[in-house]
């Protein structure tokens, strides 16, 4: 079982497609950026902690980003 997450920070805007195994990741943890322009313009991101780098995930809305968090915090915690 795995992560996988499209990444942009590559040179020449060219874009990867990075899979993290679960059992590499040490941990999951949400931040919420809300916009003035309520709940719909909101942004959310998650971190993924696999102990050498954050991978960072990007999403339109805190409950996606709080979905995405809890899936893969519960398939961390019942794979190991």
């Amino acid at each position: 079982m795995r992560v996988i997450l499209q990444d942009k920070s590559f040179v020449g805007n060219k874009l990867a497609i990075v899979s993290v195994p679960y059992k590499n990741i040490r941990s999951v943890s949400t931040l919420s950026n809300k916009s003035m322009m309520g709940r719909f313009a909101s942004t959310s991101s998650i971190g993924i902690d696999t102990g050498g780098s954050i991978k960072e995930a990007d999403f339109r809305g805190d409950d996606k980003a709080r979905h995405a968090h809890d899936l893969i915090l519960w398939n961390v915690l019942n794979t190991q």
